[in-house]
């Protein structure tokens, strides 16, 4: 069998039936890409026979992945070390269960063929964020039953933090949401980054050649303390990839990860739930794939973009932007 030139690398903690609901269309719509799945830890995996039917392969071990820290790093590698066994395939779409694709995966495919960039990133040099890079953090003790607190010293608490934040820089107190233990952060005495080698920041999800792969495990490999110095900040996932491939010499595009990823605002945790209302700007973007659905919120926008990706394989839609 040969293998598509484009593979697939699905990270996922939830939601099992959309998940396979997105499995099901890469292996229709890609019936000879390696597809491979990390799903979380700390959930079972979802109908084992139902993936095995989809030649879908599960990354083993499984990393349980916590909020903001360097597991959802190891996961990727992990993915990432797992697909260089295989031959053939020319590109990896890192994507998640909550993903779906806006054109026939054929369009994508051929169109990152005939691009031939190395890498698909949305990053740029990292200053407003450089807080989660430059502090060394631990994690607090939790205090468990902070729920009785009442709201004026949760308010007052809050208070403490931003003023002890603001006016200093050698110490960081940093929340995280889900009802994570807070962060200690100590400033570090120094960074690998320079003028000529800054720090990036940049979405989690993006697209990398079989080339752009291999040069981003072995300057890690080589490179142990911009591991450590990433093992122990906030948000690595957002920095990590984007600084090692950015300052690369390869062909590297640091301004769009072929996604479509609308936010509510600059500040916002989490990017806009796509609806019905989204579609027509989803399919006018041209972009390979959508972020994220909740198809327990509004399951007809991916019905309909089932009805568009298959009409797009039947008439064998041409190559799209």
């Amino acid at each position: 069998m040969t293998v598509a030139p484009v593979a697939y690398l699905v990270m996922a903690h939830h939601k099992p039936q959309q998940l396979l609901r997105l499995l099901e269309r890469l292996r229709r719509d890609s019936p000879n890409a390696l597809i491979a799945l990390h799903f979380d830890g700390k959930q079972p995996v979802p109908e084992p026979a139902r993936l095995a039917a989809l030649d879908v392969g599960l990354i083993i071990p499984r990393i349980t992945v916590q909020w903001g820290d360097y597991s959802m790093v190891e996961a990727v590698l992990a993915g990432y070390r797992r697909l260089l066994t295989e031959n053939g395939w020319r590109y990896v779409q890192l994507i998640s269960g909550q993903d779906y694709p806006l054109r026939p995966l054929a369009q994508s495919e051929r169109a990152l063929l005939k691009e031939a960039q190395d890498a698909y990133l949305d990053a740029s040099p990292e200053h407003e964020y450089l807080y989660r890079y430059c502090y060394r953090y631990w994690v607090l003790p939790k205090f468990r039953h902070a729920y009785l607190l009442p709201p004026w010293v949760k308010a007052f608490a809050g208070i403490v933090r931003t003023r002890l934040n603001q006016s200093q820089r050698f110490i960081r107190l940093e929340r995280r949401p889900r009802g994570l233990p807070q962060l200690l952060g100590v400033r570090r005495h120094r960074l690998p980054f320079s003028e000529s080698w800054p720090c990036w920041f940049g979405s989690d999800w993006f697209v990398l050649s079989r080339q752009a792969v291999e040069y981003l495990l072995e300057t890690l490999d080589q490179r142990p303390g911009l591991v450590a110095l990433y093992r122990t900040s906030l948000i690595p996932s957002e920095s990590l990839f984007a600084t090692v491939l950015c300052n690369s010499p390869l062909r590297v595009h640091c301004g769009d990860n072929r996604r479509f990823i609308l936010w509510a605002s600059d500040t916002a945790a989490h990017p806009v739930t796509l609806t019905m209302e989204h579609l027509p700007a989803m399919i006018a973007s041209g972009k390979d794939f959508g972020r994220k659905f909740d198809a327990d919120r509004d399951s007809a926008v991916l019905d309909a973009l089932d009805r568009i990706l298959d009409a797009g394989h039947t008439l064998g839609a041409h190559d799209g932007a």
